[in-house]
């Protein structure tokens, strides 16, 4: 039976972060990914994924997003890749919206920069918005997208060359207590390990029965237009943009056109809702679009991108993985000394994963960390 200090189980965003953040500290990891490393079957797939530090999900998150930010500059300079894309990022809606309300309450907290901009720069500067009277527009500068497919690839071939073992095509079924360790059983082998890290995604919650705190899987809608009319929304003219709704709730976001030869396909426009989907389970993601999945994106795009004519490229689906409160899980798994798990992401983790790689690399090889994470321990749902 091999061993390892540390298995990682799932490969995806927040396990290439933490594969690679142990094989840099010199541990022996094994990291185990069910597909392909970046694949597109999980919640990672799509291109692009937003990055802002005016975090209106909660203030707490800020100090996170700021070691976050520092580690994606490093991954960049080490590897001589761009994830990185400074946009700037729009946000649209009234004061009394959390999306407006909570970025603002960041930004002063912390001291990010966050104008608001007038209707009349609005429409002069970026045309391709049709927004209600009522709402504002503020621009945060040092925000943008990144890019995840590609993101995890590199900090998995980062891994690797530190001497990380990644195996694909191979899952974890099952851990048991081995001594004063784990032995953790694939669909093709047994391990053995000192410590051992679920970062599984949308399968995460088949361990995690312990902690007595629903997970909801949850299928996400992504869609590109092929624009045909209307203002510039290229690269070079427009940022990413996030918008409040009401009708749909939530908020519709976006993001430049992306030319498809130097961002891979698909390209176009692409849009899509932040808000809970219908509840899947993993393997159902990929299954035919609903007319009331079309019906939300149609109405974001008609209602407030009126100035752009086209129409639908291409969908693809994505998986959020819900917590109840809709923030973090990260903690020890109940009853399993030195079984660590970050779960819960509910569809805005991507943008932290070096950041929750460091934490759990930290939690593996300490059983603590010095970023503040106590506000995202399974505790406060005792």
């Amino acid at each position: 039976m091999k061993s390892f200090d540390v298995i990682v189980a799932g490969v995806g965003s927040m396990g290439a972060a933490t594969c690679d953040q142990l094989a840099r500290r010199g541990v022996s990891v094994l990291g185990l990914e069910r597909f392909q490393i970046g694949h597109s079957k999980g919640s990672h797939l799509g291109q692009s994924r937003l990055i802002r530090k005016a975090y209106f999900e909660h203030p707490d998150y800020v100090p996170l997003l700021q070691r976050a930010y520092e580690l994606w500059d490093e991954l960049e300079a080490d590897t001589g890749t761009k994830l990185y894309h400074p946009t700037c990022l729009l946000y649209h809606g009234r004061p009394d919206q959390e999306l407006i309300a909570g970025s603002l309450l960041s930004a002063s907290i912390y001291n990010i920069p966050f104008q608001e901009i007038s209707r009349k720069e609005q429409l002069h500067l970026f045309p391709a918005f049709t927004l209600p009277e009522d709402y504002l527009t503020y621009i945060e500068p040092d925000a943008g997208f990144l890019r995840p497919e590609k993101s995890i690839q590199v900090m998995a071939d980062r891994a690797k060359f530190h001497g990380a073992d990644l195996h694909i095509d191979e899952w974890m079924t099952d851990f048991v207590r081995s001594g004063d360790g784990w032995s953790v059983h694939t669909n093709r082998n047994v391990y053995s390990c000192q410590k051992l890290i679920i970062t599984a995604g949308a399968w995460s919650t088949q361990f995690l029965h312990q902690l007595h705190v629903p997970l909801k899987v949850t299928r996400q809608v992504l869609g590109w237009l092929d624009k045909t009319s209307g203002p510039d929304c290229s690269l070079q003219n427009l940022p990413c943009w996030i918008l409040a709704d009401d009708h749909y709730g939530g908020a519709f976001y976006g993001f430049p056109e992306l030319p498809e030869g130097d961002f891979g396909s698909p390209g176009g426009l692409k849009i899509a809702h932040h808000y809970p989907g219908f509840e899947i389970r993993p393997e159902e993601k990929d299954q035919k679009l609903t007319v009331e999945e079309k019906e939300a994106l149609d109405y974001g795009k008609d209602k407030y991108l009126g100035a752009i004519g086209g129409s639908w490229a291409t969908f693809q689906h994505c998986m959020y993985t819900m917590s109840p409160d809709e923030h973090f899980i990260i903690d020890q798994v109940p009853f399993s000394e030195n079984v660590w798990f970050a779960a819960g992401f509910s569809g805005h983790g991507f943008k932290f994963s070096p950041v929750i790689g460091e934490i759990m690399a930290d939690l593996a090889l300490t059983g603590t960390t010095s970023l503040p994470v106590q506000f995202l321990s399974a505790a406060r749902f005792s």
